[in-house]
């Protein structure tokens, strides 16, 4: 039984062992293990005007992780995502308070900035030298959660909720006579950068998203154009077609005045909550070069636009 007395002694040896392994590896085996966090998204599946996500819209996915101070962590990335109900991302993290971002599709012609605190983080659709993207970017996806506690408990997992940052506004002519395929579809607007809560971060740059309206087999026009979120903060969004002749304006409206003068009798199109606009242009007489307006009326998913004493440009 003598061997029994120096168990105290050896187990002191191993403690001061492991505190002086610590100090010489500057603390790193001494700090909680990092935990593996299933990160999933949740979304409402597409439908007509009020559509969030189609599976298929899903190229590219980011999740970004910040300290309870704001400091940028680490990112994921998944260029070639399965998106579905049952996707997710694992990361791995010490035991704390973070805060997650996601953005899905943060690509060409989207960018982002490199700053390392949240703050200061911002993403933004890429002009060109006099503001103008002639390109249709991709739909653009958010999500955003603070104050997420990662425990010591294991087979942790953290849900997003997606919100769709962009919306996709179809136009249609009917009793137009076009002369070319050369008419210009131009939606300006002061939505092109956010901060990564996803609030506005600039009250005065514009952007004008700029397409081509074809002649379809019906020789009516016809194009789409995706861009970045409407507002009712923002009430400024000009639509225009211009025609080809001396780029003369065809039409022109504040986009916003348009949808609330079709809920004047009451809210049919929610605006935070509606992401496709359908609009129909119908020309009671033929359009005469120089004139704009002339005897048009505009419906929008449906709905006519009560065109009584308004102001639309």
């Amino acid at each position: 039984m003598k061997h029994l007395k120096y168990i105290p002694l050896l187990f002191l040896i191993l403690l001061v062992s492991m505190q002086y392994s610590c100090i010489d590896q500057k603390l790193e085996d001494c700090l909680p293990e990092n935990k593996d966090i299933r990160v999933y998204f949740e979304y409402t599946p597409r439908i007509y005007s009020g559509t969030i996500l189609d599976t298929k819209e899903v190229k590219d996915i980011k999740l970004f992780i910040f300290d309870k101070d704001g400091n940028f962590m680490q990112e994921k990335h998944d260029a070639q995502p399965s998106f579905g109900t049952n996707y997710y991302m694992t990361i791995s993290l010490q035991p704390g308070t973070y805060t997650f971002v996601s953005w899905i599709n943060l690509e060409d012609p989207y960018k982002q900035n490199s700053y390392s605190n949240l703050d200061e983080r911002r993403v933004y659709i890429e002009k060109d030298k006099d503001d103008t993207v002639r390109t249709n970017p991709l739909a653009l996806f958010y999500a955003y959660r603070t104050s997420v506690d990662v425990k010591e408990e294991q087979d942790q997992s953290v849900r997003l909720s997606l919100t769709r940052n962009t919306n996709t506004i179809n136009i249609k002519t009917k009793n137009f006579v076009p002369s070319s395929n050369d008419y210009k579809l131009i939606i300006t607007a002061r939505n092109g950068i956010y901060k990564f809560d996803n609030s506005f971060a600039s009250d005065t740059e514009e952007v004008h998203y700029t397409s081509s309206l074809l002649i379809g087999g019906d020789q009516q026009l016809s194009g789409s154009q995706n861009i970045l979120r409407l507002s009712k903060d923002r009430k400024d969004p000009i639509l225009k077609i211009l025609s080809p002749i001396n780029s003369q304006i065809v039409y022109q409206a504040n986009l916003m005045t348009l949808i609330e003068k079709v809920n004047e009798g009451g809210e049919v199109i929610d605006i935070e909550n509606t992401h496709t606009y359908d609009i129909l242009l119908t020309f009671a007489r033929p359009y005469v070069p120089g004139q704009s307006n002339m005897d048009i009326t505009v419906t929008i998913n449906g709905w006519v636009v009560n065109m009584d004493n308004t102001e639309l440009q």
